[in-house]
């Protein structure tokens, strides 16, 4: 996992803002079909029908593997990625940009560590047609082409535009690239997490980890003042295949409307739904020294999920070995990975701009059933890799070979906050005193309606048999921001090797708080 994880960090940390012009067509010029210009006219042979095709899934799901042939040349395929990055996708030759279209497609080249075996097609008034591989699409001027390129080459991904800062230029919103990933931001964010289509065996050392391929994508044009777009998907890898419908709808928080059939070809032992990728290499929740010259550096910095009687905070860790922390659900109503620290001061860093990075929060279409919230976290010593993974892993798990069926939103906001009422959890800071193994917690609440009453208001703090609270909790109200602080310190046994701590306020033994959780690793 950490070598994909590796890959999605390098190619997408930074939104790439195109600027492409919207172009408004004139109604007085001469009709021309919609063609782009270098490519053979692509033959409209057949209509497209979703629920037609997801009949074929039982008869997918029968046939063995295959895994794809590589089309990439060995020029392309070693590439580095900064050598990679200079083939560039000529502006002039979006798709559907001449013909005033507020959504528009540019493809990525195949190279370094992406093949170019995908499969594309758009939909245009139902129909069906091929998306070609050209190269005169891209700008070669910088790389120095030393073999020449295959002619069966197809792409390796494609990015999707949309006027979404500014009604004047149309900038990337979306990009599906790698495996399973796709990466979305909102207004005025820039590309960090991560999000797959499934997730096979993650976190699991008993067997190895899969990697399903999107690799077939159908691309249906919007009409023209659409305020989505609609993408279709296979699905294919080892243990699994399926069929995908993304609705997306980018605005000031891009929404995403996600509907999967699946079938499993084999038995899996953990099937993980709505998958979540991000990095965490330090916070201010980290123990220790900082590992660079930033004061916080994270793409998110905590898990937020929600169930019918609690809401829980987990704030993100880079820890000493690969843990995996289940969180149970009878009903889960939502869960993510956030960026709430959205101050620059809190990161110091001007290229990679951490407090612009979006948070995902995944709710269920629905009934999802009993399950639990999965967190997998692995340690890392840069912050190019992603070392943290959030999913659904339903209590039921699918009939081999028999199609099985999930829809979840994907909303992706600069903040997310349960409601107005519930107050949220917007900082942990760690420390170690020096008496023996002590830790000093400093817990920060929102207090959103700015109302403090410390006759009536509690901190609660639960601990397992290895810890205990040594001083008691203090409480104190920070009118200038607008916020409430728990300060406490606690002790463990010697011998102890893990610790889990839960912290919330109450008011007269009302829960009026996220539930702070954390996990002491020695």
């Amino acid at each position: 996992m950490a070598f994909i994880n590796i890959i999605m960090g390098l190619v997408a940390a930074v939104l790439v803002v195109t600027g492409i012009k919207k172009d408004t067509p004139d109604p007085s010029a001469e009709k021309t079909p919609s063609v782009e210009v270098g490519v053979i006219k692509p033959k409209i042979d057949r209509s497209f029908d979703f629920e037609k095709m997801k009949k074929k899934l039982p008869k997918l799901a029968e046939k063995p593997f295959k895994k794809q042939d590589k089309k990439t040349n060995k020029f392309l395929a070693e590439l580095n990625y900064d050598k990679y990055s200079h083939i560039r996708f000529l502006p002039e030759k979006t798709f559907w940009r001449d013909e005033g279209s507020t959504f528009q497609l540019q493809f990525m080249h195949p190279g370094y560590l992406y093949d170019g075996n995908l499969t594309l097609h758009q939909i245009i008034d139902g129909k069906v047609s091929h998306i070609f591989y050209n190269k005169d699409y891209f700008d070669f001027s910088q790389l120095e082409l030393t073999e020449e390129l295959p002619p069966n080459l197809g792409y390796s991904g494609f990015k999707i535009h949309y006027p979404i800062n500014t009604d004047e230029f149309t900038d990337e919103f979306a990009v599906f690239q790698g495996a399973s990933y796709f990466r979305i931001v909102s207004k005025g964010q820039i590309y960090g997490l991560s999000n797959r289509g499934i997730s096979i065996n993650t976190g699991l050392s008993s067997v190895k980890e899969e990697f399903p391929e999107f690799r077939e994508f159908w691309i249906e044009k919007p009409s023209t003042n659409s305020k989505s777009i609609t993408v279709y998907a296979l699905l294919d890898g080892e243990s699994i295949v399926g069929y995908y419908k993304f609705i997306l709808s980018p605005s000031k928080v891009t929404e995403i409307e996600v509907h999967a059939e699946v079938a499993l070809r084999k038995p899996v032992q953990k099937l993980g739904i709505a998958p979540l990728t991000s990095m965490f290499f330090y916070g201010e929740n980290s123990r220790g020294k900082k590992l660079s010259l930033y004061p916080e550096v994270h793409d998110s910095d905590g898990l937020l999920l929600q169930d019918d009687n609690q809401v829980i905070w987990r704030p993100l860790e880079n820890p000493n070995k690969p843990t995996t922390d289940a969180f149970v659900a009878s009903r889960i109503k939502g869960f993510g990975l956030l960026q709430r620290d959205r101050e620059f001061s809190s990161y110091e860093d001007i290229d990679m701009n951490y407090h612009l990075r979006p948070s995902t929060w995944v709710e269920p279409i629905g009934e999802w059933g009993s399950g639990s919230v999965q967190l997998y976290r692995f340690p890392t010593k840069q912050e190019t890799e992603d070392n943290v993974t959030a999913f659904w892993v339903p209590d039921s798990v699918p009939e081999i070979k028999k199609p099985f069926s999930f829809s979840y939103k994907l909303f992706f906001p600069s903040e997310k906050y349960i409601s107005d009422s519930l107050i949220p959890v917007i900082s942990s800071r760690i420390g170690d005193p020096d008496e023996e193994n002590t830790m000093q917690v400093i817990l920060d609440f929102k207090d959103q309606q700015e109302v403090f009453n410390s006759e009536k208001w509690k901190l609660i703090i639960e601990t397992d048999e290895s810890t205990e609270v040594i001083d008691n909790p203090e409480l104190s109200v920070v009118n200038e921001a607008s916020k409430v602080k728990g300060n406490f310190k606690i002790q463990w046994k010697k011998n102890m090797k893990s610790s889990n701590i839960r912290a919330y306020l109450v008011e007269e033994d009302k829960v009026i708080s996220e539930i702070w959780d954390y996990t002491i690793e020695l």
